[in-house]
């Protein structure tokens, strides 16, 4: 599984991941009231097409993912 995301990695980011994760994070912001104090665990975030954005607003994001790839 590692080395299936570690592979996939390259081209995770592509653009229509791209777009598809601000929509999630849009339809996120309007759910969740005043990320300011919240703390975000996103547990398999991969390049953080979701966490990344949030963090701008949260009180911290935490990012773990099992492809060191993704993490880069």
């Amino acid at each position: 599984m590692k080395h299936d995301f570690n592979h996939k990695a390259e081209t995770f980011d592509s653009p229509k991941n791209i777009f598809l994760a601000n929509l999630v994070c849009q339809a996120a912001e309007k759910q969740i009231d005043l990320l300011s104090d919240k703390e975000i665990l996103d547990f398999g975030g991969g390049t953080g097409l979701l966490a990344l954005p949030l963090a701008k607003q949260a009180k911290s994001v935490t990012l773990v993912d099992i492809s060191e790839k993704m993490l880069e």
